[in-house]
C-alpha cells in the first residue's frame, strides 16, 4: 500500500472556483474492493475499525480527512477518487 497520497486543493477546482467535495462511500466500497482488500485489511492500515469502515461505505458517517486520505492511500487512489461534488 502506498505511503501518501496526493491531496492538492487543486485537484478539487473547476473553472468557476472551487468545488465542495463530499465523501462517497458507494466509491470507497469500490476502490476498496478494486484494490482487492478487506475491511479488515483496510483496519489495520487506517487505525480504523471493520465496522467503522463499513459505516463509512454505507454514508451512515463520514470520516475524518486524515482517515479519508489513509484509506485512498490504501487503495491506491487520489482522494478526489473517495468524492463527490
Amino acid at each position: 500500500m502506498p505511503s501518501s497520497v496526493q491531496t492538492s486543493p487543486e485537484a478539487a477546482t473547476s473553472a468557476e472556483g472551487p468545488v465542495r467535495l463530499r465523501w462517497d462511500g458507494i466509491a470507497a466500497r469500490r476502490a476498496r474492493e478494486g484494490a482487492g482488500l478487506s475491511r479488515e485489511t483496510v483496519a489495520q492500515y487506517t487505525g480504523q475499525s471493520a465496522g467503522m469502515l463499513r459505516r463509512y461505505e454505507r454514508c451512515e458517517v463520514q470520516p475524518r480527512i486524515d482517515v479519508a486520505a489513509r484509506m485512498a492511500a490504501a487503495y491506491g487512489v487520489p482522494l478526489t477518487d473517495l468524492m463527490t461534488a
